[in-house]
């Protein structure tokens, strides 16, 4: 145990696979030469980390979120109601419109910020555009 850092379990609503812990830093002594980065900065340096995470996160749910719609759509022409597949009850085409519309939407920006991060914009200079990217996703 080091002092002045205090490690526990946090505790997940769905996933206990992983090991989801609290790091608690308060008053640690650190040697200069284990210092990463300039003193001081270190939250900065997490928050650039999660324009990483949150793209990466953003592509496998826009990837999923297509899976979902596919699978979706195939039941709503299979299922039916009324003598006729649900997928002509012009609601149920409605909400497959608007799903594949967001899904769409999510894919535009993960294309814009991948094309970013490919031309060499800062991670830095990208973090309104992670963001969204997150809120998008819906998460």
């Amino acid at each position: 145990k080091t002092p002045g850092v205090n490690i526990r379990k946090m505790p997940t609503q769905f996933d206990t696979v992983h090991g989801t812990t609290f790091i608690e830093i308060e008053d640690a002594l650190v040697p200069t030469k284990n210092l990463i980065g300039k003193e001081g900065a270190g939250f900065k340096y997490l928050l650039l980390n999660f324009n990483h995470e949150r793209f990466v996160i953003s592509a496998s749910t826009c990837r999923y979120s297509r899976i979902c719609y596919s699978e979706s759509l195939k039941y709503s022409m299979r299922r039916k109601t009324f003598g006729k597949p649900i997928a002509e009850h012009q609601m149920v085409r409605f909400k497959l419109a608007e799903m594949l519309r967001l899904i769409e939407a999510l894919h535009d920006n993960n294309e814009r910020v991948a094309f970013q991060y490919k031309s060499g914009v800062p991670d830095s200079a990208l973090g309104a555009q992670c963001a969204m990217l997150k809120v998008r996703r819906g998460g």
